[in-house]
C-alpha cells in the first residue's frame, strides 16, 4: 500500500496491490477518514455506498471490486485504480483535447440519473473527486 494516501472530504484513498490467482493488479483502498468501529451510523452509511456502487456497471463509473476489513478498523471500499490523476490536473495539459473527457463525465452522470433502480444523485461531484483517463479509457470516478 501507497505509504501518502489521497485525501477526499470524507475519505483516504491508498493505492494497493490486489492479488488474484497469481495476477497482480494495482487497486484503489478508499477508508473512511473517522468512523470508529462502533460507529453504526458509519457502518450503515458505507454499507450502503458498497450495496450502490455493487449495482453499477458502465464504462465511465469505475468498477467496485469488492470490500475488506483489512485496514483500520473499518471496511474500505476496493475498487479499479486511475492512474492519471484527477481531471483538473488532466485538462491542464494543453496537448490532450478535454471534449471526450467531457462527454464521458456527462454520459456517466446520465446513467446514474437515469438508473434503473431510481436516480442516483453524486454528492460530491468536483474537478478533483474523479480520475482522469487512464491509457485509452475513460473511466471516471463518480461514487
Amino acid at each position: 500500500m501507497a505509504q501518502r494516501p489521497l485525501q477526499g472530504s470524507t475519505a483516504f484513498v491508498y493505492q494497493g496491490i490486489l492479488q488474484r490467482e497469481g495476477e497482480d493488479t494495482i487497486v484503489a483502498i478508499k477508508t473512511p477518514r473517522c468512523a470508529p468501529p462502533d460507529d453504526r451510523e458509519a457502518l450503515k452509511c458505507i454499507l450502503r455506498e458498497v450495496h450502490l456502487w455493487s449495482k453499477l456497471h458502465h464504462d465511465n463509473i469505475v468498477r467496485m471490486r469488492g470490500i475488506s476489513a483489512e485496514f483500520g478498523f473499518t471496511i474500505s471500499i476496493i475498487s479499479d485504480w486511475m492512474g492519471m490523476g484527477d481531471e483538473r490536473t488532466y485538462v491542464q495539459n494543453n496537448a490532450i483535447d478535454p471534449r471526450p473527457l467531457l462527454f464521458d463525465i456527462v454520459t456517466g452522470l446520465d446513467y446514474l440519473h437515469s438508473h434503473d433502480s431510481g436516480p442516483i444523485v453524486h454528492s460530491d461531484l468536483k474537478g478533483v473527486s474523479g480520475v482522469a483517463p487512464d491509457i485509452m479509457s475513460y473511466l471516471i470516478k463518480l461514487l
